[in-house]
C-alpha cells in the first residue's frame, strides 16, 4: 500500500512498495520502481568514470587533461 510523506520538492511524495529509497546524512531520494534499473545502470557508469578519473589523477595527469579526456562528471 502506498504511503505519502512530506517532500522537499513537492508537498507530499508517494512511496510505493518496490520503490528504491537511498538515504545519507544529507537527505533521502526516492526512485520509482519503474525507473530504478536505468537509474542504477547510469549511476554505475558514472562510478566507473569517476574511478578512471581518480586513477588518471593519481598517475599524474592534470585536471585540464582529465576534463578534456572525460568531460564533466
Amino acid at each position: 500500500m502506498p504511503v505519502y510523506l512530506p517532500g522537499a520538492t513537492a508537498e507530499r511524495v508517494r512511496v510505493r512498495p518496490g520503490d528504491l529509497i537511498l538515504a545519507d546524512v544529507d537527505g533521502v531520494i526516492l526512485v520509482p520502481q519503474e525507473l530504478a534499473e536505468p537509474v542504477l545502470e547510469r549511476a554505475e557508469e558514472l562510478t566507473r568514470k569517476e574511478v578512471a578519473i581518480r586513477e588518471d589523477l593519481n598517475r599524474g595527469l592534470g585536471l585540464p587533461e582529465v576534463l578534456e579526456k572525460y568531460g564533466h562528471v
